[in-house]
């Protein structure tokens, strides 16, 4: 709880920051000399905001400026900045579940880049192409752009979209179940990540990898990963990856039964979600907190927040998402009583994972129809279904699955008399369920807590830092030669002004001189005609030190008709 209180707690700052930095960059843009450096400054808007209300905004105003200088003689550099405006128009689709106006806006600005032979901008739309077949499931048109985009991005070692791409193709084949490759490409990911010190990515792979560690049994690992993550996430205000992470952690404390936790974390995790315009992370955090309410018996709660989620899924044509809540809406009626109800929801879920390819749903949908099968006594037809299961949780390597399907297993073969069967699942249930929860894990929790709680104490500080350096960076970027002629004149002034203290410093002190020497001059006019021819010479030399000076810094200096008074007196 004082770790999700901290977290609510800092939240204001780290906004107040990214608004610091905002304001920075729309002052820099309201004096932007020209329409090149107006494209560079609101590109930096639109990759640092994470206000779905604004960066769209930013990106019509960056297409505008494009488009009306086509004509110019800088055409290749606003093709560019369109470019990529027409990109982020196909990101703003797919987030709203738009995908064929997605796959639409990345063909054009694949056509773009292809024609200024970008390989940079080239790489991105394959990857963002493939991302949409990701979403729509068609996995191998996605690995088939994953790996255009790879052969691009290696050839012209841009790490940074590597780093992206690798995460990409990580996801894909934890989804059909390869988790090895899963793990290859996310740590290939995170290296590079490192490496370009891309910490957005960073924290998004972070918790990637803890999300996979936690559906491996390896919770003290996914802890691990998910506070590195979080702290990140939080230094950068990204409200995305922050809502991951509190869904995330939520599930933890879901699996070690800490049920108010679990919903303190979900619930943080669906207002991050809404208030960024997170459709697909919403969808996640409805179902969760509805798990959360069946578990604690509350049936008509669950449902409720399963018929929000499957509503947001549709609106966004995430059939992952529809089977999800589906499968849960059965697991609800099940435990209503309702088999009827709840065998109609397992099988439709069941029907839509399996055209899409998910294993990891395949398995649940199954061993949920082998559990309400063995409540009606149906035990081969149940058998069947968990000993599928069952193979495809060992494939995945997960344990929660293994788990349930061998405790269906279980009680399936001692309801059929087959007892040394039935002793090997209840053995591979309680190994299974041991690397799940144990006394190690609760630990880990707790210290993880207590670590994190000590570091945010000053995250505010390192936030405020990193948004200076961002802003110094930015409108470094967008005034250069400005900075650097100011930097040349104000060193010319500087030395513009020891000439001139020096010379008042030489003209006092001979002043002082020929006060003491007054008497003398008079009596000596020999000694003092070349004293005088001495002196003028001398003072010619600075004088003409001056006036160079002067031309130069424009500076102000004694006039030459208080010298000449001067040496009139020592005359005298």
């Amino acid at each position: 709880m004082k770790k999700l209180l901290l977290l609510l707690f800092l939240f204001p700052l780290f906004s107040s920051a990214q608004n610091t930095f905002e304001d920075s960059l729309l002052l820099a843009l309201k004096h932007a000399p020209d329409d090149t450096t107006r494209c560079h400054i609101l590109n930096i808007l639109i990759e640092s905001s994470y206000d779905e209300k604004k960066w769209p905004v930013f990106n019509d105003q960056m297409m505008e400026i494009a488009k009306k200088n086509f004509n110019s003689d800088l055409k290749s550099v606003y093709l560019r900045y369109y470019g990529s405006g027409v990109a982020n128009r196909g990101y703003l689709a797919k987030l709203h579940g738009q995908t064929e106006e997605a796959l639409k806006d990345y063909a054009e600005a694949l056509k773009i880049f292809t024609g200024l032979n970008d390989p940079v901008g080239i790489a991105g739309a394959l990857t963002n192409t493939g991302m949409v077949y990701f979403k729509q499931r068609k996995y191998d048109l996605a690995i088939e752009q994953f790996n255009k985009a790879l052969a691009i991005q290696e050839t012209a070692k841009d790490k940074k979209g590597l780093s992206s791409t690798c995460n990409d193709l990580a996801g894909l084949y934890v989804d059909i179940g390869n988790t090895e490759l899963g793990f290859n490409y996310y740590f290939k990911s995170l290296q590079l990540a490192k490496e370009t010190k891309d910490k957005k990515l960073l924290g998004q792979t972070y918790n990637n990898i803890g999300a996979l560690y936690k559906n491996l049994g390896n919770v003290i690992e996914a802890l691990n990963f998910y506070h590195l993550s979080l702290k990140l996430c939080q230094e950068i205000g990204d409200k995305y990856g922050l809502a991951g992470c509190a869904n995330n952690i939520g599930q933890i404390y879901k699996a070690q039964s800490d049920y108010v936790m679990a919903l303190e974390y979900f619930n943080m995790a669906l207002k991050l979600c809404e208030e960024s315009k997170d459709k697909e992370g919403e969808h996640h955090c409805l179902t969760s907190i509805g798990a959360v309410y069946r578990i604690k018996g509350d049936v008509s709660k669950a449902l409720e927040f399963y018929f929000k989620a499957m509503a947001v899924a549709e609106k966004i044509n995430d059939q992952m998402g529809v089977a999800m809540a589906l499968n849960n809406m059965g697991v609800a009626y099940d435990y209503q009583k309702d088999p009827d109800n709840a065998i109609s929801c397992f099988k439709k879920a069941l029907a839509i994972r399996e055209k899409i390819m998910d294993k990891e749903g395949q398995a649940y949908s199954l061993n949920s129809l082998a559990s309400v099968l063995i409540s009606r006594e149906k035990y081969g037809e149940a058998e069947t279904y968990a000993a599928r299961s069952l193979v495809l949780a060992k494939e995945l390597g997960y344990p929660d699955i293994i788990m349930h399907a061998a405790g269906n297993l279980s009680v399936i073969y001692k309801k059929q008399n087959k007892l040394k069967d039935a002793l090997t699942m209840y053995e591979l249930k309680i190994q299974m369920r041991d690397s799940l929860s144990n006394e190690q894990t609760k630990k880990a929790s707790f210290k993880s807590q207590l670590k994190y709680e000590y570091e945010k104490k000053t995250a505010a500080d390192s936030v405020k830092n990193a948004e200076t350096q961002k802003v110094k960076d930015a409108l470094i970027a967008a005034q250069t030669s400005k900075l650097k002629q100011e930097k040349t004149q104000r060193y010319a002034l500087d030395g513009g002004l020891l000439i001139v203290i020096g010379f008042l410093i030489f003209i006092f002190n001979r002043f002082r001189v020929t006060r003491k020497q007054k008497k003398i001059i008079e009596t000596q006019k020999q000694l003092t005609d070349e004293a005088f021819e001495k002196l003028h010479q001398k003072n010619q030399e600075v004088m003409d030190s001056i006036f160079y000076a002067r031309k130069i810094q424009r500076a102000l200096i004694t006039p030459e008709l208080y010298i000449e008074r001067s040496l009139k007196r020592l005359k005298n």
